[in-house]
């Protein structure tokens, strides 16, 4: 509880204390266990007083129950959670989150176990809204009340916040743990010395590691190697302690002599830079550098070879001159006016204005390079140059080499120049011959699909040109090449004979040849082909190898598909001899048996077998007939309207000898609804006779067959059901191909020629149909579906007899595609229905027609060669009856963006083929809706 009071009712060690000491006033301490300020004891009045008017974090415990007074400094430290309620409460109340960290402490100073001191004490409080790691340098003090049990009446704490601190030194050591490791794993050589007498307090491995691994710590340089005193380096670490300067040194002999081993020579780079304090006084000396004891050989040795290249520089078409920008003159060698085509007394040439010599001769697009050079010498000691010159006879030059200044100003700017270059033109040539040829190798691998390969036999170190990873289906990024990885790649099967084929030819010095198969990521497989030459060393060593990769996957198909097709027709022609020997050994016989009888004996008997036999050859002899007219694209369909219950009807009638042969029953079940189709009467009956024919032929005696008409929406579906043999499910496609027979069961004749099924499905697609072959398996008899279009009218039942309605007047129709048999055939079936029609087959050809005919409708095909149907529409819609044609596409394209683009191209209707006569005669003007 706090109430107002006027500062004159305070007593006077109350008084001050910012906000501290206003709350103490103003608070009601009847209410508390300490009562009002007047009767508290001396030593507690003495201690607030204090408390009060000090700066410093001062808090105190009073009491049994160890009552909470402090200053304003103090409170800044425990946050709005304890300020200000905490005030004359009880500290286990306040400080509970830490008791027991700090119950314990207050206990030993009020039993009387003396003060506590502790420094940077983690003590972590909830402040602020968070709960902070918070560290404390305090004091527990006790302070004596004799009026108090034990003589002690509080605890005095003195207390400084020192998380800031803390922090920081912790940070400071990881700075310096950082800076420690730095030092030690830094591949230059570090050294701290310190003093006068230059004693070394720190030094990494790489110092350890130059002065051979000799125990420097704690000793002078002087002490510590003797040597370093005996050439001069301590004088330097003298001076430059005694003037505070750094100094630096490049290349720097310094001789090793450690007792028990020869001398050893090593040249260094170093500095050794002075250490000073804050007051700018030098207490040490950081010593930096390098051993660039190999660099010194090698720049030795570039001095020793310079020597000698300047006397080979006439034979090497190289020249060198002088550049003196103080004067602005330059100073030719022979062999530089030579080179530039010159020929100045003395050798003396002019640098800058008309009458420069050097900058006229530079090629007009590289004459920038003289200021740029300038420029270039006044920043580094050395450069190098490449540029073209005209010398005066008109020959174009390219020269290479290197510009080095010998002199400077003291302002750094280049006064001597030595410019030494070589005529490299020739090797410029060949490496643009080098560049195009890589160009034009590169194209012929990617055209022959063929990749490069280069590999380091002693190391395994493999290089691949980008065709290379293309061909194994990689990336040149996510995949780097080497003898496992590679191998991982090949087929299971390949691995083991691609390395002995590879091994064996590189062990006889012969070139290598080998085709195997590899797996892609993508999981596909495919058919590679390497070629190969190793390289040999001295010792008759394989040391490289380089090769050609190729893609063999097309060629390798082709092969498998040749010699698939050589293994049919080796069949084909076999059982071809066979058929054809059939007929004739009976017709043989029947021959003998007439020459022998006498002249008035009957021969009819005889007449009936050569007759018959005849027939069978000659059947077999049109099937390949019409075979090979298929195959060619010749095979000429007459088409008309039918219904399908005649075709039926005739293909049994021609079956039913071969069904009465095996004992079989047919069973043929109707639609119960007229089926119109568009079609050939002869063949249509070929297709499903030779499907019953070969039903009764591989079904046991005594089996049944089905055949079933029916309607599923715009087809005619015929099916034919037997319980024969039964088809393996891998062979109900391959059935279908040319010249494949499947091998029969026992008791049932051999297999035909192979040709009636591949006939039936050309002739069933010719009629823009399907047909397909479905078995459970072998002795589980066979099920062929014939799917054919159906000949619909706009409004079912009121067609004509062929289910097509009768055209409401006849129109001109210009028929274009350039597959023969597609326009013949849709021309013939658009003539049954009274159109005029006209054909043609190309692009060209449609535009001259188009011409002459002068069509209402044109039914245009898209993809033709030449000319395509978009152009075709294009152009005749620029013709004068271009805007009354009906243009409507027929194609195998039937997406979207298919029927869009048709669209664009000025087509008014899209249709993707077989085409519905009943539909598309539905948008001919005039026609009944």
């Amino acid at each position: 509880m706090v109430h107002s009071t006027t500062p004159g009712q305070a007593p006077d060690f109350l008084r001050g204390g910012g906000e501290m000491g206003a709350l103490m006033r103003a608070f009601d301490w009847a209410s508390s266990p300490l009562g009002p300020p007047a009767g508290w004891p001396q030593s507690l009045r003495t201690v607030i007083r204090l408390l009060l008017n000090t700066g410093h974090p001062m808090y105190v415990w009073w009491g049994a129950e160890h009552l909470c007074l402090y200053n304003d400094a103090y409170r800044q430290s425990i946050g709005p959670e304890r300020h200000p309620r905490s005030l004359a409460q009880p500290a286990r109340e306040v400080w509970d989150e830490i008791w027991d960290v700090i119950g314990p402490q207050i206990e030993q100073v009020m039993s009387g176990g003396g003060a506590t001191w502790h420094v940077n004490q983690l003590v972590p409080i909830t402040r602020n809204g968070r709960r902070e790691d918070v560290y404390w340098t305090y004091s527990f003090s006790p302070i004596d009340d004799e009026g108090m049990p034990g003589g002690i009446g509080g605890v005095l704490v003195l207390c400084t916040e020192t998380t800031q601190q803390v922090n920081a030194e912790r940070r400071l050591a990881e700075e310096r743990n950082r800076l420690a490791q730095l030092f030690d794993q830094a591949p230059t050589f570090m050294a701290a010395l310190q003093g006068p007498e230059h004693h070394f307090h720190m030094v990494n491995p790489a110092y350890r590691a130059l002065v051979g691994g000799r125990e420097v710590l704690g000793r002078s340089v002087a002490q510590a190697l003797p040597e370093a005193l005996e050439q001069g380096y301590v004088d330097l670490l003298d001076r430059v302690y005694a003037t505070g300067e750094p100094y630096v040194a490049e290349s720097a002999l310094y001789v090793i002599r450690d007792e028990g081993k020869p001398p050893v020579e090593r040249f260094v780079d170093f500095v050794y830079q002075p250490v000073k304090d804050p007051d700018g006084q030098v207490t040490g000396i950081f010593v930096q550098g390098a051993d660039v004891t190999e660099r010194s050989a090698a720049e030795r040795s570039l001095r020793e070879s310079e020597a000698r290249f300047r006397a080979a520089l006439k034979a090497g078409r190289m020249g060198s001159w002088e550049t003196h920008y103080g004067t602005m003159t330059r100073i030719w060698s022979q062999e530089g006016m030579a080179l530039f085509g010159l020929d100045l007394p003395g050798g003396l040439g002019q640098v800058g204005g008309p009458g420069d010599e050097y900058v006229a001769a530079l090629h007009p697009e590289d004459r920038h390079l003289a200021s740029h050079f300038k420029r270039l010498a006044d920043e580094q000691d050395t450069f190098e140059a490449e540029y073209r010159i005209v010398r005066p006879d008109g020959v174009q030059l390219w020269l290479s080499g290197r510009g080095q200044v010998v002199q400077r100003s003291p302002e750094g700017r280049a006064l001597r120049l030595i410019s030494i270059m070589a005529d490299t033109t020739e090797r410029r040539r060949a490496e643009e011959l080098l560049r195009v040829e890589h160009e034009r190798l590169d194209i012929a691998l990617s055209a022959g699909s063929m990749g490069a390969y280069e590999m380091d036999i002693r190391t395994g170190v493999i290089w691949w040109s980008p065709q290379t990873y293309a061909l194994f289906g990689l990336e040149p990024g996510g995949f780097v090449p080497t003898p496992e990885r590679v191998l991982a790649l090949l087929h299971p099967d390949e691995r083991e004979g691609f390395v002995r084929l590879r091994a064996q030819s590189i062990a006889d010095h012969r070139p290598f040849a080998h085709e195997f198969r590899i797996l892609r990521p993508d999981g596909t497989q495919a058919w590679l082909s390497q070629c190969g030459q190793a390289q040999y060393d001295a010792q008759g060593q394989p040391v490289r190898s380089y090769g050609i990769t190729m893609d063999i996957t097309e060629r390798r198909r082709a092969e498998n598909r040749l010699r698939e097709a050589d293994q049919k027709k080796d069949r084909f022609i076999a059982v071809l001899a066979h058929e054809l020997r059939n007929p004739l050994a009976p017709i043989r016989n029947a021959v003998e048996v007439m020459r022998r009888l006498k002249p008035d004996a009957p021969a009819g008997r005889f007449h009936d077998i050569i007759e018959r036999q005849v027939k069978q050859m000659a059947h077999l002899l049109d099937d390949l007939l019409d075979a090979s007219r298929l195959s060619r694209g010749e095979l000429r369909l007459r088409l008309q309207p039918l219904q399908l219950d005649q075709v039926i009807a005739q293909a049994v009638e021609i079956a039913q000898p071969h069904v009465d042969a095996g004992s079989h029953r047919l069973v043929v079940l109707p639609a119960g609804q007229p089926l119109g189709i568009s079609g050939d009467m002869t063949r249509l009956a070929q297709v499903f006779s030779n499907i019953l024919i070969n039903a009764a032929k591989y079904t046991p005696p005594h089996g049944d067959i089905t055949l079933e008409c029916a309607r599923r929406g715009e087809l005619a579906v015929v099916t034919i059901t037997d319980t024969g043999i039964g088809i393996e499910p891998g062979d109900t496609q391959r059935i279908f191909e040319m010249f494949t027979q499947l091998q029969p069961e026992a008791g049932l004749p051999r297999g035909g020629q192979g040709i009636g099924l591949a006939l039936a499905r050309g002739l069933v697609e010719l009629h823009g149909g399907t047909i397909a072959a479905h078995s459970a398996g072998r002795g589980l008899g066979s099920r062929f579906e014939v799917r054919l279009p159906l000949l619909l009218s706009r409004r079912e039942g009121t067609g004509d007899a062929a289910g097509v309605q009768a055209p409401g007047r006849r129109h001109r129709i210009l028929v274009v595609d350039d597959l023969k048999d597609s326009a013949d055939s849709l021309a013939e079936a658009l003539g049954l229905l009274g159109q005029e029609v006209c054909a043609a087959y190309g692009g060209e050809e449609a535009l001259e027609k188009a011409g002459a005919f002068r069509p209402d409708i044109v039914l245009l095909d898209l993809g033709m060669p030449e000319m395509d149907g978009y152009e075709v529409c294009r152009r005749l819609r620029r013709t004068p009856d271009g805007q009354r044609l009906l243009i409507i596409a027929q194609t195998g394209w039937g997406q979207q963006q298919d029927k869009e683009r048709t669209r664009a191209a000025g087509f008014d209707h899209h249709f993707v083929k077989p085409l519905d006569l009943g539909e598309l005669t539905a948008l001919f003007p005039g026609e009944r809706a």
